[in-house]
């Protein structure tokens, strides 16, 4: 391999996140402004020691010259100069045994992190751990059995895949979360609440100080540690053959003793009983600050998956009886009644396009499809058919069963006399033989200019496009 050159003159600014954005620009052979160091061919992982915040320490692959890189690089908003220094590089080893365990290959084995429900469904509960262990390859599908041990109880659950980052595949871009939810019945998060109440937190915190104390709620004893780094790297996981991903934001600590296999999903919490995070993998504590591990904050993950933790003395309260409508059968939920012996890809495209964009016109509509096609393209979720995005739970709202399109979409047909209905065929149509061009570069996300109140993830984001009355996403995580 030929070293990369050594980069002069002014660069713009970075941070982690934007060296993440970079790094997967040159994996997909993409152009990006970026040194042309940073690229998985000569970098593992980068990051910052909460001790020596003037320091980028950079992980090389073995055969890169620390010549090649320059003394000194801007980061932040301020342009600060930070001194780049060069470490041999490995990627974090994800650490998927006992806690959590999928009933049918692939089956890593992880720790529960915490116990959540739906901000929107309350009725609606999960157990968080990370999206490697529920979710470590392609062969993973929504509705997937997962048992879930809970060590302090004695208790195994018996739960459902529902939903998770990254979907791990051969292209999978850098992600801001390692995490996933399954999903549990009213009755065992009684038992839970009831056999278990100190596998709660107190609260949830965020904050990240130097050297702050930690303990990693592992199965058996605890083992403490202390916050050294920010991170952003590769992951390698269990299985060598799933391939690996690229982490934009993760906290490197120090652990008394190293952490081992069946690890990954440990909590995090901070001397106080609050939750701050959960652990990811192991990383070489010789050339990161000390740090032997790395863990993601649990506060993005409540935030992505719009989902509240259970903590002590929390009010809430279930009250028992029969499950609700579906329970925990909603694998059934996103075809019935919708897909029969004359439906296809292109007829649910067209359903949705209809559903979601009907008021937009054609450019509306095309939109729409290129988000569907986009995330196809991306394994967005798992997904490996343009119906399994269409009708992937809970991300177009038309197949929503609370949504009054879902029963006019259960009778539009290629014979119906609707012309707007025509017109999303004829789209699908196109974009299902992939001749439809992508007017939204790139965008996996849209939401409408007038909703209120904005989504969380919004937060922070710019519109790539404004088509209509949608706003299109290409950056969001």
């Amino acid at each position: 391999m030929m070293p990369p050159r050594a980069i002069s003159g002014r660069m713009p600014p970075f941070t982690l996140g934007r060296l993440a954005d970079a790094w997967q620009c040159r994996a997909r052979g993409l152009k990006s402004l970026a040194p042309d160091w940073i690229t998985p061919e000569a970098l593992h992982w980068a990051g910052i020691a909460v001790d020596a915040p003037d320091e980028l320490l950079v992980g090389l692959r073995a055969g890169v010259p620390a010549r090649a890189l320059p003394r000194f690089m801007p980061w932040g908003r301020n342009g600060r100069l930070l001194r780049v220094r060069a470490l041999p590089g490995q990627p974090a080893l994800a650490q998927g045994s006992p806690g959590i365990q999928r009933a049918e290959p692939p089956s890593p084995q992880g720790v529960a992190s915490c116990l959540v429900r739906d901000r929107l469904s309350p009725d609606r509960n999960y157990v968080v751990t990370c999206g490697h262990v529920l979710a470590p390859d392609k062969r993973v599908a929504w509705g997937d059995d997962v048992m879930v041990s809970i060590g302090a109880a004695g208790l195994t659950l018996r739960a459902r895949l529902r939903e998770w980052q990254p979907a791990v595949c051969d292209d999978t871009p850098p992600t801001d979360l390692d995490a996933g939810l399954a999903e549990i019945d009213v009755a065992a998060v009684n038992e839970l609440l009831r056999q278990a109440p100190d596998w709660l937190p107190v609260a949830i915190s965020d904050s990240t100080p130097p050297n702050r104390e930690v303990v990693l709620k592992r199965q058996g004893a605890d083992l403490p540690g202390a916050v050294k780094l920010h991170w952003a790297g590769q992951v390698e996981l269990p299985d060598a053959a799933a391939g690996t991903y690229f982490l934009r934001h993760a906290v490197g600590c120090a652990t008394a003793e190293p952490t081992v296999g069946g690890d990954s999903g440990a909590p995090i919490w901070t001397t106080d009983e609050s939750l701050l995070g959960l652990h990811i993998g192991a990383i070489d504590p010789d050339v990161s600050a000390g740090a032997n591990a790395v863990f993601g904050r649990i506060a993005p993950v409540l935030d992505w998956f719009q989902v509240k933790a259970y903590t002590r003395g929390d009010p809430a309260t279930i009250e028992p009886g029969p499950p609700r409508s579906g329970g925990l059968r909603l694998e059934a939920v996103p075809a019935a009644g919708l897909l029969n012996a004359g439906s296809d890809d292109t007829l649910i495209v067209a359903k949705t396009l209809w559903g979601e964009a009907r008021g937009e016109g054609p450019d509306g509509m095309k939109a729409v499809a290129n988000v569907i096609f986009n995330r196809l393209a991306r394994r967005h979720r798992g997904c490996e058919t343009p119906a399994e995005v269409c009708l992937d739970p809970k991300q177009f709202s038309c197949w929503n069963t609370s949504d009054p399109n879902r029963g006019v979409l259960a009778v539009l047909g290629p014979t119906s006399l609707d012309a707007q209905f025509a017109t999303a065929l004829a789209i699908a149509s196109a974009a299902v033989r992939g001749a439809l061009p992508d007017a939204t570069f790139g965008a996996l996300h849209y939401v409408s200019r007038h909703l209120q109140p904005r989504p969380r993830w919004l937060v922070g984001q710019v519109p790539c496009v404004v088509i209509g009355n949608h706003e299109f996403y290409n950056r969001v995580r």
